[in-house]
């Protein structure tokens, strides 16, 4: 059995990339030279406990599309922006020839030059305001870290962590 930490997390728990051995090159390729692809390049990657506490962090941050409001700082479509406007919910997806009645919303920033649209059901991350909310949100992840084990399930002993 292993021992668990005593002091608090202050980050995601990682470990040095078993294919690249830590150095973050692999075998190389025209596209990406020899970035390893098991870690992306940095030499590390999460641990099993560390990859559910983000998962966590992640899902705690997450909520429907047709739960976002104006004003709110979200991360989806592979940007981050602030929601200005929100469009009605309007119909429109073909599936071959025939129209199917899905809903979407479109997100658009300040200026107007990102526009996003999704289906109401999809996931949509929504950032935190302030940094002070940002790291009170990392702190709470940190704090559900120290209750997993190695293989990244909640231990027997330990307390639940509650989403505030």
């Amino acid at each position: 059995m292993t021992a668990t930490p005593t002091t608090p997390s202050t980050e995601f728990e990682r470990t040095h990339c078993g294919r690249c051995g830590g150095s973050g090159s692999y075998s190389y390729c025209q596209m990406h030279g020899s970035t390893c692809f098991g870690c992306a390049g940095t030499g590390k990657k999460l641990t099993k406990r560390g990859a559910a506490a983000y998962a966590w962090f992640k899902e705690q941050r997450t909520v429907r599309a047709d739960q976002v409001v104006a004003g709110n700082r979200i991360h989806s479509g592979g940007a981050k922006f602030t929601v200005t406007e929100i469009s009605e919910p309007h119909v429109g997806a073909y599936v071959g020839a025939e129209r199917q009645p899905v809903m979407y919303v479109t997100f658009a920033n300040a200026d107007g030059k990102f526009r996003y649209s999704t289906m109401l059901d999809s996931k949509v991350e929504v950032l935190p305001r302030t940094e002070a909310d940002r790291v009170a949100a990392l702190r709470a992840a940190f704090a559900y870290q120290d209750t997993l084990g190695k293989m990244g399930q909640p231990l027997k002993n330990k307390a639940k962590v509650s989403a505030d």
